[in-house]
């Protein structure tokens, strides 16, 4: 076969793996001197006449430039000569280059005739010549080297013939454990203990690097299983410090293993295995302002004074907007011992909820700690107060699964937040409380310069920075401020609310008991003018969980509002306000009354129930059995009829129990006469 000296730039193209444009512009820039080089080698090119191309010219390289090249393609690819002859050109991929490189230093040598003068001349040409081979390297192929290789190719009459071949078993194990342990253990053991030994040893070494022993460890106690298993099997060295050197467990074998580590970082590290966990990317190319909002409490790391002149740090409650990265911050300083609470967080929600620029969220993720109870009130009140928002019956709280704070983008704004801005600010101490930032080896960091009024107008300072400053990734390089009012351009606006209504949503609804018109809570009496008139036993009333009240919600059995409560005033005994309070109290309650009378019908009860009686037939009884019939003295002694006599002085037990004697006595004698 023959190989064509120079080739066609569609056929360079196709075994490159580019377009024939850019192998065009390749050449033009070759023969111009723009170029020196191409994918790191010197192409030769030359001008032909031809069709096609610029006034007939076309452009042809070199096959020995070309096929020292390093190109993308892999396998091997099928070409013509200029004279229309089958051509074949060896696999480009970083394995098939030195039969590239043969193939191109032996060309003419496969053009003349095997076994001839000519050939071998041509041989003796090439043997000796110092030439630089596939990889760079000076290189002299003797004359055995080149007769070996065109003896192969014209044998095998195919170019893979003028590399060496791979081994059959590469990438396998020549031995079972090590080549000490094999050679120790050769003709003792047959191939089958070996490979039940080694198979033993690689499962000790997994569960010990799943255990979580480092690779010393591991390295000794695998070495301590093997010497157990052997002399188990009957090896027994008459030195031990053989036994332990031919027990040695290769390295490699324990490296192989390390991925088990990630089983028991798993086990006992759930954060940072969680961290590894595969993500998901997700875009907010179709999110609105406030669709989405994360809240989150952070502690920051500025040293603040308090009033008893000790030191501590404020925390950050935040709630960012997904959609356009926004944060709305609310900070709280404590000034005794604590943390932060429900109520300071329900503040903070109430005070983004009536905020023009965010507004009430349409859902809220937040974690699932003791200061995100009042989330769950939160639902149901955003369902019931705004119904306009999101899609009815469908939860607007998503809690956020265990550990898995990168789920949450405000995660990562605090720890950006804090390494870009406050680390700027007076008393700035770093994440590590045990070893804060130091001005100076020894010396403790300053505290903020200023009270807690001070160190929130720096903070906010601060924030609005943030705001007007771009952002890669989500944003695509606008700021969250740009990103807020190209929103608002097309038309978006908040849905606020009202913070005293939206204060009375964080409630337990409980059943109270109406007595008096009025109700009992927290140990004081309750009433308001609705009540005055609800003549219901009982009453649903709405407790605040995490506020002081004065006031409290009532709703109907329906679920309606009925009235908001307040506790009943005391007067002073001849105060007359307390007389103007009652007949008030009583006049509702009457004309409520009255109207309760009006709304149904008069009704004569007892005239209906004597129509009911008209109404129902009398029953007719059934025809009598029989009759029973007595003698005429036992009938005339069926009753006793009481006879009228003086009083006697004897008492009425004693008189009862004479006149029972008397008519047991009758009754005897009549049955014996009988």
């Amino acid at each position: 076969m023959r190989l064509a000296d120079w080739l066609s730039t569609q056929t360079v193209a196709n075994l490159a793996g580019v377009s024939d444009r850019m192998v065009r512009r390749v050449c033009s820039e070759f023969v111009s001197g723009k170029r020196s080089s191409w994918k790191g080698r010197v192409l030769v090119v030359r001008c032909t006449g031809g069709i096609g191309g610029r006034s007939g010219v076309r452009y042809e390289v070199s096959t020995v430039s070309f096929c020292s090249l390093k190109p993308k393609n892999t396998g091997a690819f099928g070409g013509f000569s200029e004279n229309g002859s089958s051509t074949q050109v060896a696999s480009l991929t970083s394995s098939g280059s030195e039969r590239n490189w043969w193939l191109t230093l032996l060309q003419p040598v496969f053009t003349k005739t095997p076994n001839t003068k000519v050939r071998g001349k041509a041989m003796r040409r090439f043997a000796g010549k110092q030439t630089f081979d596939w990889r760079g390297k000076p290189f002299s192929p003797s004359l055995r080297q080149i007769q070996r290789r065109c003896a192969a190719f014209e044998r095998e009459q195919s170019i893979s013939a003028l590399s060496r071949r791979a081994r059959s078993d590469r990438g396998k194990s020549r031995c079972f454990i090590s080549r000490e342990w094999d050679r120790a253990v050769s003709g003792r053991f047959d191939d089958e203990i070996k490979a039940e030994i080694a198979d033993g040893l690689r499962q000790q070494v997994r569960g010990l690097v799943k255990g979580g022993a480092t690779g010393k460890i591991v390295a000794v106690l695998a070495c301590e299983y093997l010497k157990k298993v052997t002399v188990a099997n009957g090896i027994h060295p008459d030195d031990p410090g053989e036994l332990g050197r031919i027990c040695k467990v290769p390295r490699a074998l324990i490296r192989s293993e390390q991925h088990l580590k990630k089983v028991y970082r798993h086990k006992n590290d759930r954060k940072a295995s969680d961290d590894d966990r595969p993500r998901v990317k997700r875009a907010i190319t179709d999110m609105q302002p406030m669709d989405c909002v994360v809240m989150d409490v952070h502690h920051i790391n500025v040293l603040l004074k308090r009033q008893n002149g000790t030191t501590g740090t404020p925390k950050l409650l935040g709630f960012m907007d997904i959609a356009t990265r926004r944060v709305w911050c609310e900070l709280v300083f404590i000034e005794t011992r604590g943390g932060v609470r429900n109520v300071d967080v329900i503040e903070a929600f109430v005070a983004m909820a009536q905020h023009s620029a965010f507004g009430l969220p349409k859902t809220l993720y937040c974690d699932n700690g003791k200061e995100y109870l009042f989330a769950d009130f939160l639902d149901d009140a955003m369902q019931l107060l705004v119904p306009n928002v999101g899609e009815p019956g469908k939860s607007r709280v998503i809690r956020a699964l265990p550990y898995n704070a990168a789920a949450k983008p405000i995660e990562a704004w605090f720890g950006h937040f804090e390494q870009q801005f406050l680390k700027t600010c007076p008393g700035y101490i770093g994440d590590d409380r045990m070893n804060p930032k130091r001005p100076a080896p020894g010396k403790l960091p300053t505290p903020f310069t200023g009270d807690f009024a001070g160190f929130k107008r720096v903070f906010k300072g601060l924030l609005k920075a943030y705001e007007v400053i771009p952002q890669s990734g989500a944003l695509k390089g606008l700021s969250p401020s740009q990103s807020f009012e190209a929103h608002v351009r097309q038309g978006w606006a908040a849905t606020v609310i009202d913070p005293d209504r939206l204060n009375t949503v964080f409630t337990k609804p409980e059943t109270r008991k109406v007595r008096q018109h009025g109700i009992s809570v927290g140990g004081r009496r309750w009433s308001c003018d609705e009540l005055d008139a609800w003549f219901h036993d009982t009453v649903t009333v709405h407790i605040p969980q995490y506020h002081g009240y004065n006031a409290l919600r009532l709703t109907k059995p329906d679920g309606s509002l009925l009235g908001i409560a307040h506790p009943e005033e005391e007067f002073a005994f001849f105060d007359p306000r307390g007389a103007r309070r009652s007949a008030e109290r009583n006049t509702r309650r009457n004309r409520a009354l009255r109207n309760a009378d009006r709304s149904a019908p008069d009704i004569d009860i007892g005239a209906e129930l004597v129509k009911l009686a008209h109404r129902v037939p009398e029953a007719v009884p059934n025809v009598p059995r029989g009759t029973i019939t007595v003698t005429q003295e036992l009938e005339h002694q069926q009753a006793l009829r009481p006879e009228y006599a003086e009083p006697c002085s004897e008492s009425e037990d004693e008189r009862d129990r004479r006149e029972i004697a008397a008519a047991r006595d009758t009754f005897i004698r009549t049955i014996g006469r009988n």
